[in-house]
């Protein structure tokens, strides 16, 4: 396993955390534990650079909460365009730190 360093932005969901980008697969992630996309749902999104998930925030989720996280890229076609700078598709996120106030 290519283990990659990131950064995903969530918002607090019912159960855990929830992608800010409201998505049919429903992902909930928890710090410190691998989550994966449901199957046949593709792939999860996170960001490779922390300004670019700084900027996504800014620009579209306010209140989006930002985490440090690791992944495992995405092998094969992205499964669906995306014009957001930084972006990067991934098979397995686990967040495992905060960057809050």
């Amino acid at each position: 396993m290519n283990i990659h360093y990131g950064y995903k932005v969530v918002r607090k969901g019912n159960r855990g955390f929830v992608s800010t980008i409201r998505t049919p697969s429903k992902v909930t992630y928890r710090i410190n534990q691998w989550t994966e996309p449901n199957k046949g749902k593709g792939a999860l999104a996170v960001f490779s650079r922390y300004k670019d998930a700084e900027e996504f925030i800014a620009a579209c989720c306010q209140r989006g909460k930002l985490y440090a996280c690791q992944y495992v890229q995405h092998k094969g076609k992205a499964p669906y365009q995306s014009n957001i700078i930084g972006k990067v598709f991934a098979s397995m996120v686990k967040l495992t730190r905060w960057y809050g106030e």
